[in-house]
């Protein structure tokens, strides 16, 4: 009998890797972006056969931290490769949103195998029905390619930033900066914020999107900041928690 074909999650997650304090910084954000894909991969079957809405949920947490990741990192990366990236991400999260608002779960897998490179399209398509024009989109040969293209982003092995010491490009250098940048964001709300002052609805959710930011460049790096930030990014979720979400 022909051994059958692996599925495209298993051969995605053996090509996992937790990230290093000697990665370079480019490295690091392929490696995120790839856990970010498998976790797309396993929510397909439960968006598309299931009513939960846990599963669009988490499909759209998914593909915003994807594009959270990709706007924090872009510089480190050839524009036309962040781009591909970025439009894949942003058009998978329009397509859960517009899921989530219409109640219609996604119907039916097209996943075609293992891509040559280890990776899967995430390519659906929808019954008729108020979901019909957005899951379009999935079903679209151009949304297929850049999904394609998205998990070539995500296993390229080829490193624009190797061998460039002395410029500081690992993951040991940069984290810290960008670490005390996201800080730096929140903090500035500081002065909105006195025993006379009462913030309106937009500074608080600018607040709130703030600490998200901040939450997700946390936990980015956790492989390398240890068990501290697991304590930090629950702070972080208990403010998120008081300002609304």
């Amino acid at each position: 009998m022909k051994p059958s074909a692996p599925h495209p999650l298993d051969a995605l997650t053996a090509a996992l890797s937790t990230i290093e304090p000697t990665d370079t910084i480019s490295t690091a954000g392929r490696k995120i972006i790839l856990a970010d894909a498998i976790r797309l991969l396993a929510l397909e079957d439960g968006v598309r056969l299931s009513d939960d809405p846990e599963f669009i949920h988490d499909m759209r947490v998914a593909t915003r931290r994807m594009r959270t990741l990709l706007q924090l990192l872009g510089q480190y990366y050839h524009p036309k490769a962040r781009q591909e990236a970025c439009a894949v991400a942003a058009l998978a999260g329009a397509v859960t949103r517009q899921s989530s608002r219409s109640g219609c779960p996604l119907r039916r897998s097209v996943f075609t195998g293992p891509h040559r490179a280890a990776s899967s399209d995430f390519h659906r398509e929808s019954t008729a029905g108020p979901y019909a024009p957005q899951a379009g989109l999935w079903a679209d040969k151009k949304f297929k390619t850049l999904a394609d293209r998205l998990m070539q982003f995500a296993l390229d092995p080829d490193d624009l930033l190797a061998n460039s010491a002395p410029l500081p490009v690992e993951v040991r250098h940069i984290v810290p900066i960008l670490l005390h940048q996201q800080l730096a964001a929140v903090r500035g709300f500081d002065p909105l914020f006195t025993d006379d002052a009462h913030p309106d609805y937009q500074t608080l959710h600018a607040l709130r999107i703030a600490f998200k930011q901040l939450r997700y460049a946390t936990a980015y790096f956790g492989d390398v900041l240890g068990a501290s930030a697991d304590a930090f990014i629950t702070e972080i979720k208990a403010v998120q928690d008081h300002l609304g979400g």
